[in-house]
């Protein structure tokens, strides 16, 4: 059974939203200090874009999704999570 939106509108397909490369425009990105990481996992519950993975010691943003929201950082009680400017990165 395949998903059929019953709204008219530009909607996307459930099997093409992986393959959009959302975090393409971003201006913030989120750095790990994968030493301070306490792997509480509550940067993977806020992530409203559910990027963030789970790297055995420590949890990491995708950046193929990443929008760079910076709320990660915001909710890590063990500041392991800083933003830096997408600039240094390309």
């Amino acid at each position: 059974m395949q998903f059929r939106s019953r709204f008219e509108g530009p909607w996307a397909e459930p099997d093409s939203l992986y393959s959009v490369r959302s975090g393409d425009w971003r201006q913030m990105r989120p750095v790990t200090q994968e030493t301070r990481c306490c792997r509480c996992g509550l940067c993977y519950l806020y992530c409203p874009a559910g990027c963030i993975t789970d790297r055995v010691t420590h949890f990491e943003a995708d950046m193929t999704f990443c929008k760079g929201c910076g709320l990660c950082a915001y909710v890590c009680p063990a500041a392991a999570i800083g933003m830096r400017d997408e600039e240094q990165y390309r």
